[in-house]
């Protein structure tokens, strides 16, 4: 990881959401204020099951969250999720 990689990842809390059997997504939580997490419009308690079509069911996926949003190679990203219970979209442009 490159050193804002790594600030990053510290600047939210993520744990996987169950649902059933499998899983639901990744929940956010204790997001930092100034983080990328807040900048791009996640909220705490934000339930991300989608970034760019892929599902984050598995225990890895935090870690795709965390790259997706922390990509220098990225200039947008769609993201499905629950937000206070309500499917929303968010799409979000990197500058």
């Amino acid at each position: 990881l490159t050193s804002d990689q790594e600030r990053n990842s510290s600047t939210a809390h993520m744990t996987p959401t169950p649902l059933g059997s499998g899983l639901m997504g990744i929940s956010l939580s204790s997001i930092q204020a100034g983080s990328i997490y807040e900048s791009v419009g996640l909220r705490n308690g934000d339930v991300v099951a989608t970034v760019e079509g892929i599902h984050l069911f598995s225990s890895n996926s935090d870690r795709l969250l965390r790259e997706k949003v922390s990509s220098d190679q990225t200039n947008s990203i769609s993201m499905a999720l629950l937000r206070d219970g309500c499917p929303a979209t968010l799409e979000i442009h990197l500058i």
